[in-house]
């Protein structure tokens, strides 16, 4: 996890960093990459809460303004399935970008930046990956990072024949919709190597039936020196042209708006990326400075 207090690592592909001329090469210009986000919220903060506001309506604008950043294709989010009431709101992101350059807008852009007041830790890596048009609308994710401390093995071919042994009707049965995984792009040259391993499940069945294939999953799991897995909500979906992200209904009328001074809320506004805005010498987006300072001074 990072912390937003201080970012210590820049978000790299193919070992350069966002900003880099190097990723204008055409032979990774062109190159899926599917973003991978985790927010952990402040104590009593519910994204997903339609009657949590102003915290649910800035988490909806951010979502419809990630849409509008170009080579966006679709994302997926959830918050992650908690049995301790007491613990704060976690939630993983996947935005499918159709290259490395809609990556990029993704970087220096606002993206999530106007729900910082509400956030206690974020992680965004991503992997060289592009997710079936196939997996539906509705469905449950199941993450698992494995770690690698050695370096690099075959484990991908491993994950890919795991489940590649599996028919149709086995997996039908279990509910498992589809299996995928990546390595992870390492942001810094001395970190351990990273595997993530993306479960979608049946929303029907959920993980009600992964028994079924808990056995084979477990023999991965012994492959690498560390295993995390974060189980998910029913998935959201939003898609490059979801108007339903934000309703009519999505104003702040049942808040204090006098109380709240955030810019966000001063006035109605459309969420929206723009190719035209102020970039300082070093590819930095003034604009996203000047927001983070905003939101980290004092949530709205």
């Amino acid at each position: 996890m990072n912390n937003i207090d201080y970012v210590e690592t820049r978000p790299r592909f193919h070992d350069h960093v966002y900003y880099s001329k190097d990723l204008d090469d055409s032979e990774l210009a062109d190159l899926p990459v599917l973003g991978i986000l985790h927010f952990t919220f402040q104590p009593g903060v519910d994204v997903s809460h339609p009657q949590q506001c102003p915290a649910t309506v800035l988490w909806k604008k951010s979502l419809k303004y990630v849409s509008t950043i170009p080579g966006f294709e679709r994302l997926f989010w959830s918050p992650v399935n908690d049995n301790d009431a007491s613990s704060c709101q976690q939630v993983v992101v996947l935005i499918q970008w159709k290259g490395v350059c809609g990556w990029r807008h993704f970087q220096i852009s606002l993206g999530f930046s106007m729900m910082l007041g509400y956030i206690t830790e974020a992680s965004n890596r991503c992997i060289q990956h592009t997710l079936p048009p196939e997996i539906p609308r509705s469905c449950y994710l199941e993450l698992v990072s494995f770690r690698f401390p050695d370096g690099k093995t075959n484990f991908k071919a491993e994950w890919d024949s795991t489940f590649s042994l599996f028919n149709g009707g086995a997996l039908a049965v279990a509910g498992l919709l589809h299996a995928s995984g990546e390595w992870l792009e390492r942001d810094i040259d001395t970190e351990d190597y990273f595997f993530a391993g993306l479960l979608f499940w049946n929303s029907g069945t959920g993980f009600g039936n992964r028994s079924i294939l808990a056995g084979h999953i477990a023999s991965l799991v012994e492959n690498g020196s560390s295993t995390v897995s974060v189980y998910t909500s029913e998935l959201r979906f939003v898609s490059v042209d979801d108007a339903s992200i934000l309703q009519s209904s999505d104003s702040f009328t049942g808040c204090e708006i006098s109380k709240i001074r955030h810019a966000a809320f001063q006035k109605p506004v459309h969420p929206r990326y723009s190719l035209d805005e102020d970039i300082s010498p070093g590819f930095k987006d003034i604009y996203h400075k000047k927001s983070m300072s905003m939101a980290r001074i004092k949530p709205p």
